[in-house]
This record gives C-alpha cells, sequence and structure tokens, in this order.
C-alpha cells in the first residue's frame, strides 16, 4: 500500500504544487512487499487459512493468489498492471474488515510506518512539542478506512498532543502538472483546469 507524508509548522504556507511534489514519490512505492505477505502466509497446521488469499486470485483473474506473487516477483514478461495492485487496496480492507489476521496484520504494519516517518520527522524538525500538521496523502490513505486511520491517529497524537492531520484528496499526479505549469509560466486559469480535470478522473 503506497501512502506519503508531509510535515509542516501550523500556518507554513507551501504551494500545492509543492506539496504534491512531495507527495507525489507514493506513486513509486510498489505493494509488491504487501502483497507478498498476503500471497505466502499459507495455511499452516492449526492455523486458519488466511480469507485474503481467494480474493487477491479473484481480482487478478488468476488461479490462486500463489500464481499473483509469482508473476510480481519472478515473471516480468507477464507483470501485473500497476492499476490493478493498486485496486488490491480495497480488496485487503475488506477482508480485514472482515476479521482476516494476515489482513489486519499488513494494516497494521502500514499504520505503524506512517506514524514513525510522521513522528521521526517531527522529531527531527523539533516540531513533537509544537503545533504543526501532517500531511497524508496515497489512494489507501484517501480512503480514510477506520482501520488505518484510527490507529494513525492514535500513533501520532500519542507523541504529539497538538498534531493536526490532514489528508490530501486530489491524486499525486496534480503535483506534477502543476509543477510543469509552473516551469512553463502558465497563469491561475490553467492550473485551476488541470485540477477540475483531474477531479473528473
Amino acid at each position: 500500500m503506497a501512502c506519503a507524508i508531509m510535515v509542516a509548522r501550523r500556518g507554513q504556507q507551501r504551494s500545492l504544487a509543492r506539496i504534491f511534489q512531495v507527495l507525489s514519490w507514493a506513486t513509486a512505492r510498489s505493494p509488491r512487499a504487501r502483497l507478498t505477505c498476503g500471497t505466502r502466509c499459507g495455511p499452516k497446521a492449526g492455523v486458519a487459512p488466511a480469507l485474503i488469499s481467494p480474493p487477491v486470485a479473484a481480482h487478478f483473474g488468476l488461479p490462486s493468489a500463489e500464481e499473483v506473487g509469482r508473476r510480481v516477483h519472478l515473471a516480468p514478461s507477464t507483470a501485473l498492471d500497476r492499476a490493478d495492485l493498486a485496486g488490491l487496496t480495497p480488496v485487503l480492507f475488506g477482508v480485514a474488515a472482515a476479521g482476516d489476521d494476515v489482513a489486519r496484520r499488513v494494516v497494521v504494519r502500514q499504520a505503524e510506518e506512517i506514524v514513525a516517518l510522521a513522528t521521526v520527522a517531527a522529531r527531527r524538525l523539533g516540531l513533537l512539542g509544537s503545533p504543526f500538521v501532517v500531511v497524508l496523502g496515497g489512494g489507501v490513505v484517501r480512503a480514510r478506512h477506520r482501520l488505518l486511520m484510527d490507529p494513525v491517529a492514535e500513533g501520532i497524537r500519542s507523541a504529539a498532543p497538538e498534531v493536526t492531520i490532514a489528508v490530501v484528496d486530489a491524486p499525486p499526479v496534480l503535483g506534477a502538472g502543476l509543477s510543469a505549469l509552473d516551469a512553463l509560466g502558465s497563469d491561475r486559469r490553467a492550473r485551476e483546469a488541470l485540477r477540475e480535470g483531474l477531479s473528473r478522473l
């Protein structure tokens, strides 16, 4: 699952283009590590089979989750489309909400990583004792699923009680587009047209 984080002092101004330049690295993060957990955690003695394996296989129209993992890691010629990999997010949350332990552990690990990234950044900037803003971006976070967002908010606030947590709803590609328009010297109308166009996707 992909997400991105930006930390800034409350009231500090940043252009939307610059924010998305920071956040757009999320598109480069592959779901492969998360997928590996879901596809390799097969049944063991005394352990119920992971519920996530059949939905993962069905999502790609393949016979098994193991075949999904094989194509992701070992078969570049039959590699799965990146958009299809990103589409696993609702599958994961659905199975986690149904109580699957493997899926829940994946979500918990993602929450722990977000909390660690945000708090480490804030600590290095000397912000933990001050009001500041954590901006979260990426398709996973935009879904605002409580299984992920509740522990993220709780974890960050336990280290930084005065934090404000915000979620960017626009897609990360907007930052690249706005930066390109800035380089071309485009006016406000062009930037608004870009935002409007991407909002329709």
